[in-house]
């Protein structure tokens, strides 16, 4: 996409405006075009004067695209480790199993 067919799909989203939201296509075709204008060292002032489009925005565009990761499953797996808690008050519980030594701690407050 050229600068003339980027400006062609801005103008008909009429004047900018926050929030307002562009097609896909037309935002890869600005991220390519920012993409090698900045490569040949033209500023972001530059090109948000020539787009017509805030600084932020061009920045934000630029961006490489989000995607979502896939999800692994958690499998929460037992072992036979051995709880060892030293308080600040140099108390000790050693060999309990958690809710225990939670109840123990705050009955020692």
């Amino acid at each position: 996409m050229d600068l003339t067919q980027i400006r062609t799909g801005l103008a008909a989203h009429g004047t900018p405006t926050r929030g307002r939201r562009y097609p896909s296509e037309l935002r890869d075709g600005i991220r390519v075009h920012i993409c090698s204008a900045r490569a040949t060292g033209q500023s972001w002032a530059s090109l948000a004067r020539d787009l017509g489009l805030r600084i932020n925005t061009l920045q934000r565009w630029a961006e490489p695209p989000i995607v979502a990761a896939a999800l692994v499953p958690v499998v929460a797996v037992r072992t036979d480790a051995v709880l060892r808690i030293r308080t600040a008050s140099g108390a000790v519980l050693e060999g309990l199993d958690l809710d225990t030594a939670v109840r123990v701690l705050r009955a020692l407050g």
